[in-house]
């Protein structure tokens, strides 16, 4: 039996970093762990590589006060120590925010979430024009929620496949848990399962459209706020064992 202690780190991510990838943060992530001298733990083999995975990757250019990764580590003084630790070797808008111990037989972050909380805010002071609310609470209030996103199967090296519908629609209703606009932000609680994703910009877009208005997505910033396992018939975030 393995001696490792499981831990989760949850971390924010904000600013100018946002722009960085997620395989290049991984291996940021790595550097911080080997200069804060974590004594995380490495597989066997010929290419030993730290014991590490995160929860889901973070789009190029979203911003986010809550995510996780996972870390196997050979021993430790305490979570507090590993944090403060940590957030010594981090670059300016990268912060870790919490440290846990997870209990034996928790399932990893990464087969863990099943939601995500957003939130969408227009860049520079901008605000969600009156029609946008209006259609938001039009298209939020339905009986359905159906997003239209196009089929990859439909094309082949450029050419039409033929019997292969060039979009394919979906209800989400179901997979939006809470969802509320003002003027200044949209704020949205949706499944984040790999089986039944929403994204956040494709219902945002859906409202535009039903406003008779274009989305420009550069013109608004995504927060993810926190990721979510499901207990039971509940949602808890990610570090929320024990607590």
């Amino acid at each position: 039996m393995s001696d490792r202690i499981k831990v989760r780190i949850k971390f924010s991510k904000h600013g100018p970093v946002k722009f960085v990838g997620h395989l290049d943060f991984m291996r940021y992530f790595q550097k911080c762990i080997r200069r804060a001298k974590i004594d995380i733990a490495y597989s066997e083999g010929f290419s030993p590589h730290q014991i590490m995975s995160f929860a889901t990757a973070l789009g190029v250019g979203v911003e986010t006060d809550g995510d996780y990764l996972d870390i196997e580590v050979n021993s430790l003084t305490s979570v507090e120590d590993m944090m403060e630790a940590l957030n010594k070797t981090m670059a300016e808008g990268v912060r870790v925010e919490n440290v846990i111990i997870l209990p034996e037989g928790t399932p990893n972050a990464m087969s863990s979430v099943a939601a995500a909380e957003y939130r969408l805010i227009p860049k520079e002071g901008g605000k969600y024009p009156d029609k946008v609310l209006a259609a938001a609470n039009k298209v939020l209030s339905a009986e359905s929620i159906v997003i239209r996103k196009e089929n990859k199967k439909a094309k082949k090296k450029g050419r039409a496949v033929e019997g292969v519908n060039d979009y394919i629609e979906t209800d989400v209703k179901d997979r939006i848990y809470k969802a509320q606009i003002s003027e200044n932000e949209f704020n949205c609680l949706v499944d984040a399962s790999s089986a039944g994703n929403v994204r956040p910009m494709s219902l945002l877009e859906l409202i535009y459209n039903e406003a008779g208005v274009t989305l420009d997505p550069i013109s608004i910033q995504i927060i993810r706020c926190d990721l979510y396992t499901s207990v039971g018939d509940k949602l808890m975030p990610l570090d929320g064992y024990g607590a």
